[in-house]
């Protein structure tokens, strides 16, 4: 691919396609990881709801367990409220692209905090659909091929407790005169 259809990874500065571009490699990266997380949280909790209404058996019995009931409508709002913190952050985001400014520490921080709790509310989803669904969790079909791509996606570096670290760091006041290179903070 030419050079001038190739960004460096830490670059902001877009060479061409519009203020959106500013948001840099690590900022799509973000958008996407939690997109793809909110979509694997919310595909498990429904293949579940579904399968307790119309499954007899273990599933059948999950449908009048209050254990279960109250299981689901803890990772429910695990999920519902890191998706909102999603939406929060990147609507803060959509408001300096469309005024064409750059983004600021504490923008980067919220796109990246978001991401990552996303995830792992989603991981938490997964573990609850995972342990709820019985043997149906085991055998080949979308719970099962669900649970594992979960679980590679808590393995992608920008999801992974350096970044978590980083960000308690900045969000707790500890990150003065730094800003965000890539996947860490630095001066």
């Amino acid at each position: 691919m030419p050079e001038e259809y190739t960004p460096p990874a830490l670059t902001e500065t877009p060479k061409r396609g519009g203020g959106l571009y500013a948001i840099g490699v690590i900022g799509f990266a973000a958008m996407c990881h939690s997109g793809w997380a909110c979509g694997i949280a919310r595909r498990m909790l429904d293949e579940l709801s579904q399968s307790v209404r119309t499954k007899g058996g273990r599933g059948g019995n999950q449908a009048i367990s209050e254990s279960f009931q109250e299981g689901y409508a803890k990772a429910e709002a695990a999920y519902r409220s890191a998706r909102a913190l999603v939406h929060e952050a990147w609507g803060d985001v959509a408001k300096n692209v469309e005024r064409g400014e750059p983004l600021s520490v504490g923008q980067h921080t919220l796109i990246r905090l978001a991401m990552t709790h996303v995830t792992w509310s989603a991981h938490e989803a997964a573990m609850f659909v995972y342990k709820s669904a019985g043997t149906t969790g085991l055998r080949a079909g979308t719970i099962q091929r669900l649970f594992r791509d979960m679980h590679a996606g808590t393995q992608h570096i920008i999801a992974s407790p350096p970044v978590y670290q980083a960000l308690g760091r900045q969000l707790a006041g500890l990150a003065d005169g730094q800003r965000w290179y890539f996947l860490s903070l630095a001066p």
